[in-house]
């Protein structure tokens, strides 16, 4: 098209000068040099091919800014579409985060709630147990001060009756012994006294 452009226009250095004559324009220009009333014809001819040229070349500068535009157009839409499809990601990634870490949050709470209760039943639990563990040892070291107070007490009884009964046996004996010394005084006297009347008697 370039080639055919540049032969029918004819360029220079200078810019575009006539179109250039082909091979039928100068048949006809021949033509025409030998019959005069063919002129007129010709310039009607090169003229009517200038308004086809430049309509051609309008419609082609038309089509080409009418591609370029939908070209554009295309490139916005694909642009925009893209800009789209990349906030719709953003935002469902943002989403999909934010929903994450609220489930991880809640999961967290739940844990921590939960580990705090078994923490406060354990707590109970030992708190319980141990009081209830105090409670058997007083009791059991109340029991034992008592049994031990008792069995004092009854040694205590015990040891004041065997010293009572043994005082009680000391005394007795005491006593026997001072009787059995008073008998044998007095058997000793009578015998004595008996002894002396009977010399005194012998006597006379």
């Amino acid at each position: 098209m370039a080639e055919l452009h540049y032969m029918e226009m004819g360029w220079s250095g200078s810019g575009w000068m006539d179109p250039l004559p082909s091979e039928s324009s100068s048949s006809s220009s021949g033509s025409s040099r030998s019959f005069d009333f063919g002129d007129s014809s010709d310039s009607e001819s090169s003229g009517s091919r200038r308004g086809n040229r430049l309509a051609r070349r309008s419609a082609r500068k038309s089509a080409r800014t009418e591609r370029r535009s939908a070209r554009k157009t295309a490139r916005k839409g694909r642009r925009a579409a893209r800009k789209s499809s990349r906030a719709s990601k953003k935002a469902a990634r943002k989403s999909s985060r934010a929903t994450k870490s609220a489930a991880r949050k809640s999961s967290r709470a739940t844990k921590s709630a939960a580990r705090k209760s078994s923490r406060a039943t354990k707590s109970a639990a030992r708190k319980s147990s141990r009081a209830s563990k105090s409670a058997a040892r007083k009791s059991s070291r109340a029991s034992k001060s008592a049994a031990r107070k008792s069995g004092r007490a009854t040694k205590k009884a015990a040891r004041k009756s065997g010293r009572a009964s043994s005082s009680a046996a000391r005394k007795s004996a005491r006593k026997g012994r001072k009787t059995a010394r008073k008998a044998g005084r007095s058997a000793r006297r009578t015998a004595r006294k008996s002894a002396r009347s009977t010399r005194r008697s012998n006597r006379r």
